[in-house]
């Protein structure tokens, strides 16, 4: 005890020979120099909180960033899927609209062997009048029939060019859909990882806030002792 309380004089004093006001000033020294370390662990550990709290809001940001950037691709790939199947549906549609291509192709060659008889027989069958305006009608009638199939078949061959734009347009959009689905799953795992380091930041402050009460209540009891012993000097304690 009497090595305790010595130490916080200038001056070694022995324990008999001390005053109530070198006790007092004992007190007051102890109390001012347990002060001094406690308030740089203080101010150390305040810089610490500040520090990672800084950085964890920096980690939400980044996290909350990316998963906008990861919304965004979601709602991206989500419009190529439906576009890719809008196209699917106008393709399979288109398909069916083909199905007689093949008979109006033959058809149409069908009218054209009939035109070339019909305008040999005019050409080389000795008739009478009446009889070739019967058969130019109809040689007419044939042609626009032919003309008819031909404007209907053009159709089907333009219908063939949609259906390979479309097939190219569906390529193109699920391949696009496959690359926004791999840049999201790498955002992901971003987010993943700078969540895991925001809460790892949020443990950690944590732990310097339950730190920094426990320095702050030390120095406050200190300093209520400080003031207490300091109401002592020069009072009628003394």
């Amino acid at each position: 005890m009497e090595a305790t309380i010595t130490t916080y004089f200038e001056d070694p004093k022995s324990i008999e020979t001390m005053t109530r006001a070198d006790l007092i000033k004992a007190m007051i020294n102890r109390h001012a120099q347990a002060l001094e370390p406690l308030k740089k662990e203080e101010k150390g550990l305040k810089k610490q909180q500040s520090d990672l709290d800084k950085k964890r809001e920096a980690e939400r940001k980044g996290r909350d960033g990316i998963n906008s950037e990861v919304s965004d691709l979601k709602d991206q790939r989500q419009v190529l899927h439906k576009l890719a199947n809008e196209g699917r549906r106008e393709f399979f549609i288109l398909m069916e609209k083909l199905d007689d291509l093949e008979k109006l192709d033959k058809e149409i060659d069908e009218y054209r062997t009939k035109l070339e008889k019909m305008e040999w027989e005019l050409q080389t069958t000795k008739i009478t009048s009446s009889d070739e305006k019967v058969m130019i009608k109809r040689i007419q009638e044939v042609f626009h029939q032919m003309k008819d199939a031909n404007v209907e078949a053009q159709k089907k061959l333009g219908i063939k060019e949609r259906l390979a734009s479309l097939s190219q347009e569906i390529g193109e959009r699920l391949d696009n859909a496959q690359q926004l689905h791999e840049r999201l799953l790498g955002k992901a795992e971003e987010s993943d990882i700078r969540h895991d380091e925001y809460v790892d930041v949020g443990r950690k402050l944590s732990e310097v806030r339950v730190l920094y009460r426990r320095v702050a209540r030390k120095i406050k009891l200190h300093k209520e002792c400080l003031d207490y012993w300091n109401d002592w000097v020069g009072d009628d304690h003394a």
